[in-house]
């Protein structure tokens, strides 16, 4: 009788804790519960200023990592909660963040990636001149903003219109000589870049 006593104490006894490892993964290393992990951000696309934006993290959250193509681009304050990708170079990125925790949580895993392309413009062709006016094809770029126009390599003219006039050119060509123009094709949007400078020109003659 005395031994079946026992045994419903030790039950008793026991119960209460075989629910709390219920409860919670035990740590590999110290045997106890685990502590909870924090829930990964939930990504917005980008903005139309290439600004990543997502909400708070429930938790004692220390900060976020950012990856890039799983490449770690350093950790944000807690209280920091976007990323600007407007100055990427060139390329096909996939971004996720990690909330990374403070004391009492793990880190979470990493968000749902957020994907996006950085294009270049392509430069127009057939650069001419006809009737007075620098005229040139212009190439179907849906973020282009404008053009700009080279003599020799510097920079001479820059606006949205599709031609200008070669005499406004010719003012700004101060000194004699044969004059190489090209044109490139300007980028209006946080994901596109300028082309480059056409490999179609015409010469301009200063004497």
């Amino acid at each position: 009788m005395k031994r079946l006593l026992k045994l419903v104490v030790i039950i008793m006894l026991a119960a209460p804790m075989l629910g709390l490892a219920g409860c919670f993964w035990r740590s590999a290393e110290t045997g106890g519960p685990m502590e909870p992990q924090l829930q990964p951000p939930t990504l917005a696309a980008p903005d139309t200023n290439g600004v990543v934006r997502w909400e708070a993290v429930s938790g004692n959250v220390a900060g976020f990592q950012i990856l890039v193509n799983d490449v770690s681009m350093g950790m944000l304050l807690s209280t920091v909660r976007s990323f600007d990708v407007s100055g990427f170079a060139v390329g096909n990125y996939a971004l996720t963040v990690r909330a990374m925790a403070g004391t009492g949580y793990r880190d979470s895993e990493p968000s749902t990636a957020i994907e996006f392309a950085v294009t270049q413009l392509q430069p127009p062709t057939n650069v001419r001149t006809a009737e007075g006016m620098l005229v040139w094809d212009d190439a179907q770029n849906p973020a282009r903003n404008g053009h700009q126009v080279f003599a020799n390599n510097v920079l001479i003219w820059s606006g949205t219109a599709g031609t200008v006039e070669v005499a406004e050119l010719r003012e700004r060509l101060l000194l004699p000589g044969t004059y190489r123009i090209t044109v490139r094709s300007v980028a209006g949007a946080w994901n596109a870049r300028h082309s480059n400078q056409s490999e179609s020109h015409t010469d301009i003659n200063i004497h």
